[in-house]
């Protein structure tokens, strides 16, 4: 069980490490106990490798990260942080640009039965009132296409975290745990 009290299967996942350098990204992976130089189940790349080996998704890199996820059965794609994989959109905050973005993902779940996982920003808070559809950065365009929002929130100078959820098909979902602690809720 996770810290949120929810079984975790381990399957083959492609993680997009796009605000890392390399060296904090081997850090970060050293600390968490990952073999940086071979995983049975992970990959990761970092912004460099993205750019590289499958590109910006609205200029080609969507049939390169498909291809990438279906010869490698991939069961799921973290995108961390998900306004990097695209270049060019003027305008975050239009609907019709963000959905035409986003929607080649999708697809890639849909046909591959997978997940992708974009991680993104909160907004600068406006109080604690703590809502993961209206806290995503810059525009709620980019959770039209979304079937789950998570929002994992802290309190500066409290232990714990509060994850809340809300999608298409789930119960909506508020979970508390303790940091640094036994877990519990």
């Amino acid at each position: 069980m996770g810290n949120f009290d929810q079984e975790i299967i381990q399957e083959r996942v492609l993680y997009l490490a796009l605000e890392y350098p390399i060296r904090r990204l081997q850090s970060r992976l050293q600390i968490q106990g990952w073999d940086i130089v071979y995983s049975e189940i992970a990959t990761f790349l970092n912004f460099y490798d993205f750019r590289k080996f499958i590109r910006f998704l609205n200029k080609g890199g969507t049939e390169r990260l498909r291809a990438l996820v279906e010869e490698n059965q991939y069961r799921y794609t973290v995108i961390d942080n998900i306004s990097r994989v695209f270049i060019g959109i003027k305008d975050i905050n239009n609907s019709q640009d963000i959905t035409e973005a986003l929607v080649p993902l999708q697809e890639i779940t849909n046909q591959n039965n997978c997940e992708i996982l974009g991680i993104d920003h909160h907004n600068k808070p406006k109080g604690y009132n703590l809502d993961p559809i209206d806290d995503v950065m810059a525009s709620t365009a980019k959770n039209a296409k979304a079937d789950t929002v998570f929002g994992i929130y802290t309190e500066n100078g409290k232990k714990g975290a509060v994850m809340k959820a809300r999608g298409r098909d789930i119960e909506e979902i508020d979970k508390r745990t303790c940091r640094g602690g036994d877990g519990g809720t």
